[in-house]
């Protein structure tokens, strides 16, 4: 019952989406896919937390992500007072806040092709996390985000089999030079980070250009307004994180449409 519900609401989700890009044909839109569409071929749509109207860190949120087909949903990672693992964005102040992370995996685990991006608040308790991904037959398709040098330790000392990316904030200092983009790479590679997960605020053509050149992935957050899903999937970024993956897709589809 749930599920034919499910296949209900994404269909109403993505009319509305069709609705949306029927009213967004702005002179800024149609400078932007004058060009074509290059996205990496790995390129990749993830569900941010919450997305599609549901409540954050929910088990119906989970259910509804992977029924509008994402290649990526996206948990928050975090911990009770007695170390439990919960997604709550926010760490939970008693021992019965949050969703079981057991659950969760368990309910991403009923997918066999969905990718976990586990967006790391806390590390009071990683330990258990490596095991607990490897128990639900998901490792190879989970890896963390929200890494700043904070965490990397911890990260790779307790999960050393899941892969991650270095956080990265926008700066109103950055000016996209040479040296600053060589620095921000280096950081990565030294981090022994997979990529970058980035605000689209000093996301350029040249840092990803730079990265991809590498070998390093980028991953750009969190992109819901129409016109800015134009303009950040112009600079062909590996993945792109999204309350409105539907309107995303919808996007790509008539952008591929046009060649």
């Amino acid at each position: 019952m749930e599920t034919q519900f499910l296949r209900i609401l994404i269909g109403l989700l993505s009319v509305f989406a069709n609705l949306i890009l029927l009213l967004s044909n702005s002179a800024q839109i149609k400078e932007i896919t004058s060009n074509p569409l290059n996205l990496p071929e790995s390129f990749t749509v993830t569900a941010h937390s919450g997305a599609l109207l549901t409540v954050p860190n929910s088990l119906y949120s989970l259910r509804v992500a992977i029924a509008s087909d994402v290649e990526v949903v996206e948990v928050d990672l975090n911990f009770r007072p007695d170390g439990t693992p919960v997604t709550a964005h926010d760490k939970p102040k008693s021992n019965t806040g949050g969703v079981l992370f057991s659950k969760a995996l368990g309910e991403i685990a009923k997918s066999d092709t969905v990718m976990v991006n586990l967006d790391l608040k806390s590390v009071s308790n990683l330990v258990v996390i490596e095991d607990l991904v490897e128990e639900n037959g998901l490792m190879g398709r989970v890896f963390f985000t929200g890494i700043g040098k904070d965490f990397l330790n911890e990260v790779r000392e307790h999960c050393p089999d899941i892969p991650y990316y270095l956080n990265y904030n926008s700066s109103p200092d950055y000016n996209n030079t040479p040296e600053e983009i060589e620095s921000i790479v280096n950081d990565v590679i030294s981090a022994g980070a997979i990529g970058i997960n980035m605000d689209s605020g000093n996301f350029t053509a040249e840092l990803c250009s730079a990265m991809h050149e590498k070998g390093l992935l980028v991953s750009v957050w969190t992109i819901d307004k129409t016109i800015e899903q134009y303009r950040t999937l112009a600079l062909c970024p590996d993945n792109i994180t999204t309350r409105q993956p539907l309107k995303l897709q919808k996007i790509i589809q008539k952008w591929q449409s046009y060649e």
